[in-house]
C-alpha cells in the first residue's frame, strides 16, 4: 500500500512542477511558497477537521524538545520549496525536477549515519543510477 501513496506523491509532484512552469513564470517563487504553504495549511486542516483527527490537547501538549524538530523541520522544508520553485522558474522542468529527487541519495547517506541504517551494494548501485539519470535528463 505504501508504494502505492508513495507513486500517487510522485505523480502529484509533477503536476505541480508543470503547473508551476507553465503559469507561474513570473511570479517570484517565495511568493509562490508562501501561497502553496497558506493553502496546504486550509487543506490540511479540513482534512483533520473532516477526519475527526485533529485533537487541540495534542498541540499544547506537545514540549520544546518535541517542537523543536517540526519548527526546524518546517522553515527547512520552506526553503527547500523555494529553492525548488527557483529552480523550475529559470531551469528546464524535467531536469529541473531530476536534480531535486536527488535528495534521496542524501536521505540514503543521512540514514546512514543518523539512523544507522545498512548501505547496501544495491542502494549504492541505485544511487549510481539516479545520479547518471538526473544528470541526462538535466544536461542535454
Amino acid at each position: 500500500m505504501w508504494y502505492l501513496l508513495a507513486l500517487a506523491s510522485g505523480f502529484l509532484a509533477a503536476v505541480v512542477a508543470i503547473l508551476t512552469k507553465l503559469y507561474l513564470k513570473n511570479i517570484n517563487p517565495f511568493f509562490i511558497t508562501f501561497l502553496f504553504s497558506g493553502i496546504t495549511v486550509i487543506f490540511l486542516f479540513l482534512v483533520d477537521l473532516s477526519t475527526k483527527k485533529i485533537n487541540c490537547n495534542q498541540i499544547t501538549c506537545l514540549t520544546f524538545k518535541e517542537w523543536l524538530p517540526i519548527v526546524i523541520a518546517g522553515l527547512i522544508n520552506g526553503l527547500s520549496f523555494c529553492c525548488y520553485l527557483g529552480a523550475l522558474k529559470y531551469g528546464k522542468a524535467a531536469g529541473a525536477v531530476a536534480i531535486d529527487r536527488l535528495g534521496i541519495l542524501f536521505v540514503v547517506i543521512l540514514s546512514v549515519f543518523f539512523l544507522e541504517e545498512p548501505l547496501s551494494i544495491k542502494s549504492v548501485a541505485g544511487a549510481l543510477m539516479m545520479i547518471l539519470g538526473a544528470v541526462l535528463l538535466s544536461f542535454n
